[in-house]
């Protein structure tokens, strides 16, 4: 595990995807959240998921105890990689397409028309 730390250090190119939020959505999986964390998010702001970590539409990560039981790679660690690849479809994701974008955790986007006119379209 030592050894995660310096491989990530000369990375150079990372390749990712976002998750949305809904009842099919990998987040909100039945047995994960409760009800209650489940309404909650939508009122807290979190517009979808990157890397499992809960954004709001700013780019911001959700201040919510959902995200402090993530266990895995925090979104920030991206940033030591020079090409940051965001690919993904569906015009159902252009909200969080737009806030990881404006956070700068993508310099790169492969995407679809539909998502790309989304992304176009007035948040």
């Amino acid at each position: 595990m030592a050894e995660i730390p310096a491989h990530a250090k000369r990375t150079q190119m990372v390749l990712f995807s976002v998750g949305m939020l809904g009842a099919d959505a990998p987040p909100l999986t039945p047995g994960l959240l409760t009800d209650a964390e489940q309404a909650s998010l939508g009122a807290a702001g979190a517009v979808g998921d990157l890397l499992g970590h809960l954004m709001k539409s700013d780019g911001r990560l959700l201040e919510h105890p959902v995200n402090r039981r993530v266990v895995g790679v925090a979104p920030d660690r991206l940033a030591v990689a020079p090409t940051r690849i965001l690919a993904l479809r569906g015009p159902e994701k252009g909200e969080i397409m737009r806030a990881v974008l404006a956070a700068g955790y993508a310099n790169l986007l492969i995407t679809d028309q539909q998502a790309a006119q989304s992304l176009c379209a007035a948040p």
